[in-house]
């Protein structure tokens, strides 16, 4: 199975891919070169990864040429907890001031 983008360099084979001109700027390379493995079985367990991994890259890179802002990173619930947590502490009504029932 021949898999796109993969050469032999060395004893390993790698994920080589032309970064096109437009991008070269931006990413500062004109090829972008990503380590696969020694073997076939390396090769084809990481080859969807990397390709993915490559994908981002170019993509990333386009949305910034073409100005388009990346949306903010989610953040984890321990974050989230902490900002919810982290403003103005709320003071509990005094009795006076509470609704008779």
């Amino acid at each position: 199975m021949a898999l796109e983008h993969v050469q032999p360099r060395g004893n390993r084979k790698v994920y080589r891919r032309k970064v096109p001109k437009a991008l070269q700027g931006i990413l500062g390379k004109t090829e972008m070169v990503l380590r696969l493995g020694k073997t076939d079985a390396e090769v084809r367990k990481q080859y969807d990864a990397t390709h993915a991994e490559a994908e981002q890259i170019f993509a990333k890179a386009w949305d910034e040429l073409h100005g388009v802002k990346a949306p903010a990173a989610k953040l984890t619930a321990r974050e989230l907890f902490d900002q919810a947590t982290s403003g103005p502490r709320l003071q509990p009504i005094p009795r006076w001031q509470r609704r008779a029932r």
